[in-house]
């Protein structure tokens, strides 16, 4: 990996991920690909230390090893921590098995390349060269992303899992979606004050996205983000609250927080004019709830039997 043609192959890889503004994880599947055309297998030895040399060349830190069964394995350093993902020390720094597949022991081989830093898994500009629009159950979305949001590792800081819901709750719809969606809502809430579009906008999630537990239809919890709540046939609080956050910000302004009651995510709404109802504080700043997921409640109506002690604000 000495020779020219490898340094010729890092420097296209570079360029590419440049191109298309890719985030740390699309650098990842990028290797992964590239490692595809060139061994024509995403799994052998020869593949899986093409991909760590990739990474390691773009900056990123990856090593590689051995498992139980024989098989070479890449192992990726990042900076928040992953759900369910298999993990390893290497010097006091966390590696996660990078395909997420179960891995009971392994054979570590800490190679580690200077200059090298953890890959970054926010990301609050996902970038598609070209968007792809596909028809979701509530509007239309952008296929690539939707596809790319599957395979995408919940995280968040290190101790801290509601970061999570901040995390999600910062990237933005496509433009795909909002040119399906945003003008029919606009109509819908033209000419009305800020509460009574905010009112709007909650009546329609409500009414317009059936509920469905995730373990029913997922068999396992699963958090969405904005575009996957348009795109499938069911949702329910984290992924309503985190879908009508984006449409107060963008359609109307306002700035928005997230509120965590044990068990429950709802939205919270910062009007300028004193509006009734039950409220947070941020900051000093009035945050009137907002439940996407409480069917025919209005604006500041909070969901009955929820644990007002233990509710925790996440500002967006």
């Amino acid at each position: 990996m000495s020779c020219p043609e490898y340094n010729l192959l890092a420097g296209d890889f570079q360029a590419i991920r440049s191109d298309l503004g890719l985030c740390d994880w699309a650098a990842l599947q990028l290797a992964e690909e590239t490692a595809f055309n060139v061994c024509r297998s995403r799994t052998s030895a020869e593949a899986v230390m093409l991909q760590m040399w990739l990474l390691s060349q773009a900056g990123m830190e990856a090593v590689m090893a051995v498992d139980e069964s024989g098989r070479l394995r890449l192992l990726v350093a990042t900076d928040k921590q992953l759900f369910d993902y298999p993990a390893f020390f290497v010097d006091d720094v966390v590696f996660y098995v990078a395909d997420g597949a179960p891995v009971r022991t392994a054979r570590v081989q800490a190679c580690r390349f200077p200059g090298t830093r953890p890959l970054r898994m926010a990301f609050t500009r996902p970038a598609t060269a070209h968007e792809n629009p596909a028809q979701g159950k509530r509007s239309t979305v952008d296929g690539t992303r939707i596809r790319f949001y599957d395979g995408y590792p919940e995280f968040c800081d290190e101790g801290l899992p509601l970061s999570g819901f901040y995390y999600m709750a910062m990237v933005p719809l496509s433009r795909s979606a909002k040119e399906a969606l945003y003008p029919s809502l606009k109509s819908r809430i033209a000419g009305k004050s800020a509460t009574e579009a905010a009112g709007i906008l909650l009546t329609y999630i409500q009414k317009e996205f059936p509920y469905r537990e995730d373990e029913k239809v997922w068999n396992k919890e699963r958090y969405f983000l904005a575009e996957e709540t348009l795109c499938y046939d069911y949702s329910d609080c984290e992924d309503r609250a985190i879908l009508y956050s984006w449409l107060v910000r963008d359609l109307l302004g306002l700035k928005t927080a997230l509120v965590y009651y044990p068990g429950h995510l709802a939205t919270a709404v910062r009007f300028g004019s004193s509006v009734d109802g039950d409220a947070t504080f941020i900051n000093g700043e009035r945050y009137l709830i907002c439940d996407p997921t409480y069917f025919g409640a209005g604006i500041g109506e909070e969901m009955p039997g929820v644990d007002k002690s233990k509710a925790s604000v996440i500002p967006l």
